[in-house]
């Protein structure tokens, strides 16, 4: 029922007919006995959680009611990989490593979303130069080889094109993030470079 509405009101000295008087009496006991609807409950009811029963029935809380996901307990259970949305964004791009220092931006290919963070795998083309690295913007770390037996590591740059010697290099790392990508700061240390760097960027948010 809706707000339940007094049918009769008496006065004094009234003559008081059971009919009447007994459809007050329904008035009320109808709407309590299974028929109590939003429009009877207070806004401000407050109603304790303690009072609720939980909720199992499927399609009854929507997925955009949810928030405070930091506070899900650990043993909640997992969400579907199917209902997570992607991840990860792959990508490629080259860099003419005889420029000077500059910067570069790299586009994802698929759907955009702004990275927390990136791998970059690098090499020279037709050089033994390569590189492994990953880049938050805050921290950078690079493995590289620059055509030696040995390989070296790096915790300020994330892509390095080192030659043989170890005198030169071409070094990258990401400055940036945006909702398409990021952006690549370069700078060269010691002699000229030649060639062509290819990248392969994976995003992650």
């Amino acid at each position: 029922m809706s707000l339940i509405t007094k049918p009769f009101t008496w006065t004094v000295g009234s003559l008081i007919i059971a009919s009447e008087h007994n459809s007050v009496a329904d008035t009320i006991f109808n709407d309590y006995n299974g028929n109590i609807t939003n429009a009877n409950i207070s806004g401000t009811a407050a109603i304790s959680d303690a009072k609720l029963a939980q909720i199992t029935t499927a399609s009854k809380v929507h997925g955009t009611s949810l928030t405070g996901f930091a506070s899900v307990p650990s043993n909640a259970g997992l969400v579907p990989i199917a209902n997570i949305p992607s991840i990860l964004q792959a990508t490629s791009a080259t860099r003419d490593i005889s420029l000077s220092a500059g910067t570069q931006g790299i586009v994802m290919s698929g759907t955009s979303f702004t990275p927390n963070s990136a791998i970059i795998l690098a090499s020279v083309n037709n050089t033994n130069k390569a590189s492994w690295g990953m880049s938050d913007i805050s921290r950078h770390y690079c493995i590289a080889s620059g055509g030696t037996s040995g390989y070296t590591n790096n915790s300020d740059f994330s892509i390095r094109a080192i030659t043989t010697s170890g005198t030169t290099e071409y070094r990258g790392k990401f400055s940036s993030f945006n909702s398409t990508g990021g952006v690549i700061t370069w700078v060269r240390v010691g002699g000229t470079t030649t060639g062509t760097l290819q990248l392969y960027v994976g995003f992650m948010k």
